[in-house]
Order: C-alpha cells, then sequence, then structure tokens
C-alpha cells in the first residue's frame, strides 16, 4: 500500500505561519539569553520593572566591550506585559533582527535577536498560561495538565510553532502532533488547549504505549459495573473526562490495530458507550494526538489504519528537536537548574562557561527530558554554587563512565535502559553507604562524596527509608 499523501490543509496552515509577521508571542515569563561572542551564553530573568543597561560602560548589565558600541548603547526595559529596547542615541545604532534601531524604542517579542557589536542578545518568552483546573472528575481519571515544562519562545523555530498553536487553537478540528522522544510534544498540545476557548475546561492526557489493549479499552472509554471481572464500580473514561475540554491522545502510533477502528467510531459519531452499557454519551472534546513515529510509514506497512491517520491529522504540527532549538538550551538549563534546586532546599547554581558550552554543543538525542535529566546530575554534584563540566553525564561531556568490574557489588545488571540502569546502581551504592555508616546520614554522604543535602534529595528521590 502506498503511503497516503498528506492533507492539503496542512501545507496551507504552516505556509501562512512561515510567512506571517503579524501575530507575535504574547510576554509572560521573560528572559534574556546574553551571548559575548567569546564565551559561554548567560540568563537574566526580567520582571516587572527592570530596565537592562547595555554598553561598554563597566556598570552595565550586559557589558560589551568593544570599540563599535557606545558607552551608554541600549537599554531593555520590562513594563508590564511590554518588552521593549530603547536604543540610547549610540553611534552605530542597535540591530533588531537585522533592522537597526537608533534613538528610538521599539518593541520585542519572543525569539527577536538583539544585536550590539559582538554580543547576541536573545529574547525568550515563556506563554502565559490561561487554563483554571481540571475538574475532579479528570482528577479522578488521572488526568490534568502537566504543568512540567513553560513553552518557551527563543528562537525562530519556536516563534513559527507557537503561531500555528494560536491559529490551531481556535479551530475546533483534530491536530496530529509530531516529534521525537522528549521534544515537548505534550508542552505544545497543552498549548493548543490553553491558548483556546476551551481553556477553562480539563486537559486530560492518555499515553497509549503505557497500557495493554484490554485496559486502553476501559481507561479510553470507561464502564459500567459488572461489566467484566473485577469491575466492581462504574468508572468514566478519559473521553468523558475531557468533556468541554481536551483530550490528548500520546503516543497514538503505539494503538492496537483493534483499537483504532473502535477509537475512529467514536471520533466519527461524537458519542461514546461505556463498556457493559447501552447509552450512548454525546461528547464535547477537542482531540490532539501526538506520536514520535511516522503514521505514513505506519500505514504503508500495515499497522496503523489509513482511514484514521486521515481522520486524526487534519492538521499536523511538527515540533522541532532540541538541536535545531539551541537558543533555548541555555534558558532551559537555567530553570531545571531552579527547580531542582528548590527540591533540594539550596540556592540554584551558576553554570561555569566551560559547562554551558558543553552544553551547547551537545547533539540532545534526547531532546529536553535528557537535557533535565543532566542538570539534575550536575546540580546534585555541584559544590560551591557552581556546575563545572565534570558535574555533567559522561553522555554529555562524552567522556567514558568507569565500568563496574563484574561480579562486583552494585555492577550494572545485564540489559535494560541506561538511564534505569544507572539509577539502579546508584540507588544501591546510597543503601550500601548507609548500611556501612550505620545509617548515618553524614557519614554516608561524606563516604558517597556528596553533601548531606544532596543525599537527603536522593533518599526522597528513590523512596529510601530514612
Amino acid at each position: 500500500m502506498a503511503p497516503p499523501a498528506a492533507p492539503a490543509e496542512i501545507a496551507t496552515e504552516l505556509d501562512a505561519a512561515e510567512g506571517s509577521s503579524g501575530e507575535r508571542t504574547p510576554h509572560g515569563q521573560a528572559s534574556l539569553i546574553v551571548r559575548p561572542g567569546d564565551g559561554a551564553a548567560r540568563v537574566i530573568d526580567l520582571t516587572d520593572g527592570d530596565a537592562i543597561a547595555i554598553g561598554r560602560a563597566p556598570e552595565s548589565t550586559v557589558c560589551v566591550d568593544d570599540a563599535r558600541v557606545s558607552r551608554h548603547h541600549a537599554r531593555i526595559e520590562r513594563r508590564g506585559d511590554l518588552v521593549a529596547l530603547v536604543d540610547l542615541g549610540s553611534r552605530n545604532g542597535t540591530s533588531v533582527n537585522g533592522a537597526v534601531v537608533r534613538g528610538a524604542e521599539r518593541a520585542l517579542a519572543g525569539g527577536d535577536v538583539i544585536r550590539v557589536g559582538p554580543a547576541d542578545i536573545v529574547v525568550a518568552i515563556a506563554a502565559p498560561p490561561s487554563a483554571q483546573a481540571a475538574p475532579d472528575a479528570a482528577l479522578e481519571a488521572g488526568a490534568g495538565a502537566s504543568s512540567d515544562a513553560d513553552f518557551i519562545v527563543a528562537d525562530e523555530a519556536m516563534v513559527k510553532v507557537f503561531q500555528v498553536v494560536q491559529r490551531l487553537a481556535r479551530a475546533q478540528t483534530t491536530v496530529l502532533v509530531l516529534g521525537e522522544t522528549g521534544a515537548g510534544k505534550e508542552v505544545v498540545s497543552e498549548q493548543i488547549h490553553l491558548q483556546s476557548p476551551r481553556a477553562a475546561g480539563p486537559f486530560v492526557r492518555l499515553s497509549c504505549a503505557a497500557l495493554p489493549e484490554a485496559l486502553l479499552e476501559s481507561e479510553l472509554f470507561g464502564h459500567e459495573r459488572a461489566a467484566f471481572t473485577g469491575a466492581d464500580r462504574r468508572k468514566i473514561g478519559y473521553f468523558e473526562a475531557a468533556q468541554r475540554g481536551t483530550l490528548l491522545l500520546d503516543e497514538i502510533g503505539e494503538m492496537p490495530l483493534a483499537m483504532q477502528a473502535k477509537l475512529l467510531r467514536v471520533l466519527e459519531s461524537r458519542r461514546v458507550a461505556r463498556i457493559g452499557g447501552t447509552q450512548e454519551i454525546e461528547l464535547d472534546v477537542r482531540v490532539v494526538c501526538a506520536t514520535h513515529r511516522d503514521l505514513q510509514a505506519e500505514v504503508a506497512a500495515g499497522r496503523f489504519r489509513q482511514d484514521l491517520y486521515y481522520r486524526i491529522s487534519t492538521f499536523v504540527l511538527r515540533v522541532p528537536p532540541l538541536r535545531e532549538r539551541r537558543a533555548e538550551i541555555a534558558l532551559l538549563a537555567h530553570r531545571f537548574a531552579r527547580q531542582v534546586a528548590e527540591r533540594m532546599g539550596e540556592r540554584a547554581p551558576r553554570f561555569g562557561p566551560a559547562a554551558m558550552q558543553v552544553l551547547e554543543a551537545h547533539v540532545w538525542p534526547g531532546n529536553v527530558r535528557e537535557l533535565r535529566n543532566a542538570v539534575e546530575h550536575a546540580v546534585v554534584l555541584a559544590e560551591g554554587g557552581v556546575v563545572e563540566v565534570e558535574h555533567l553525564p559522561a553522555s554529555v561531556t562524552g567522556g567514558d563512565a568507569a565500568p563496574a568490574s563484574a561480579g562486583a557489588p552494585g555492577a550494572l545488571a545485564e540489559g535494560g535502559p541506561m538511564p534505569a540502569r544507572l539509577a539502579e546502581l546508584e540507588k544501591k551504592s546510597i543503601e550500601e553507604a548507609l548500611a556501612a555508616e550505620g545509617y548515618n546520614q553524614t557519614r554516608a554522604a561524606k563516604r558517597l562524596g556528596i553533601s548531606r543535602r544532596a543525599l537527603l534529595y536522593k533518599l526522597e528521590k528513590y523512596g529510601i527509608r530514612r
């Protein structure tokens, strides 16, 4: 079977977004990513009332020691929802996306690039949340917004994605979100919900890869009491939990063929009947699907229904991998570092220039998820408030992890994903250190070569009794 042709609406929508310059990112949390030209990036958070001075003067917030730069060159100001560049009558002007601003003010948006001499300053905006809390029914079904990471607009690739999200949000059609594992498909899907008229309703996520077929049907459609052995009470499904909101079917490419046929019937009829029930329930649900698979290739291979593919792909939105969004790396690293430090009860460390250069040079095959894990690893190990290269995982620095000797205590088990195997080894090492030190946490931390705070964080992470 030949792969299905892409629906015409897809190209039209994406082309329109790429050619549009009228819709820009609304301002939520704002930051500046400063690249000096001869070193690693640093991040400056912008809060209301901030005025970031740029110039050759040593007291400037962003000091650029270059003959082309005036002593007091420009300011970047945050005034409520407005982020603006003010050129202070500089000798050579200030470039914004290649256009020179002289002695004037210009409003800025996420992804704008300001150039002052050899330095680049990228404006990063996190789209503001607008949804209310999900109803109890959605929470009972294991639903709710992810709230794991903001939708960050810090380069041209994500500006285009956000423009498409804004347009898709106003429609009610099904959207297919494509992207590599860990690239942020769930965050983009949630933004489609948050920017839509359904924002006050629930955002419900179901992973089609996490459940066997029999359980997947029950979770998706719900069941009546006594519908099957063990069904001791009525259970509403994810479709019902998402009423007047949005349902994300994550990893839809993993859904068994038999379930695909049942899903297609629900999508076309906009009605669902619980397992063991006869009453059909009318649905008012926006459906967003996400997958890392090439569904056209899956159709050609007979693993995905062609009719379902056409039903869910009215609009297709591709989320670029992190390696195509390098302007975000520094900002995400700082954000994840703050989150980890807060959980540990410590101040967030800063990144040494060499460590940041390593992060920005890495290809990130695991995308944002891999970056988050690498930063967590580094923050836990960092002492003195600075993350250095030696605190980063070997998978990021290119170094080789010392192999455990065969048969030695704590040796890695054969097989299994590397992150899980490393976590298993770390947990076992902590347990052995605690036992060796009579469960004295201070001595166990010293034996492990980490701070006591780091040990307490790991005890909570792995569920080790104190």
